[in-house]
């Protein structure tokens, strides 16, 4: 049963060229309805996914980020330190 219209009566429509909306067409070839019916619940879905993922790997991310800071002091420290040198 697909949208109130049965296997028979859907191959009588598709035998006899009768035009129909393409959604009924895609609902029948897929086989499964959409996880998240708007953007919205999808969109809402993802946060969700993304906090999750965020608490569960939240210390590795802290240290990548740290380190990618200190990276990042260090080379400004040392422009510095080479601008005050080449300033004398």
């Amino acid at each position: 049963m697909v949208n109130g219209i049965n296997t028979s009566q859907f191959s009588y429509l598709l035998r006899n060229n009768v035009i129909f909306l393409k959604s009924l067409i895609f609902i029948y070839v897929m086989g499964r309805k959409k996880k998240y019916n708007t953007i919205e619940e999808k969109r809402i879905a993802n946060n969700i996914a993304r906090k999750l993922y965020y608490h569960k790997n939240k210390n590795t991310i802290n240290k990548k980020r740290m380190e990618k800071y200190y990276e990042e002091r260090i080379e400004e420290l040392q422009k510095k330190l080479s601008e005050m040198r080449q300033s004398d």
